[in-house]
């Protein structure tokens, strides 16, 4: 099983709240008790936006990464990303 960093907003914490919890360590298959719209694999440059996005939208997201750190590996040695140039 994979480790991954899951950051993903808290219940009913508004819209746009912007105040999100991050859980570090292994993660296990659980069984899901609350509504998830979407789950974001990668919490580099381009997924942190397209969940940031999401979460805007009002839909519940997750964040997953399989990484220590968020944006750590891609979006950190790729400028590609960013700016596509």
């Amino acid at each position: 099983m994979n480790s991954f960093n899951v950051a993903s907003q808290p219940s009913d914490p508004g819209p746009g709240s912007g105040k999100w919890r991050i859980e570090t360590g292994r993660a296990e298959l659980i069984k899901v008790t609350e509504r998830i719209d979407v789950v974001v694999i990668g919490a580099g440059v381009v997924g942190l936006a397209a969940g940031r996005a999401l979460a805007r939208a009002g839909r519940e997201v997750v964040v997953l990464e399989q990484h220590d750190a968020i944006g750590s590996e891609t979006s950190s040695r790729n400028s590609e990303v960013i700016h596509a140039g």
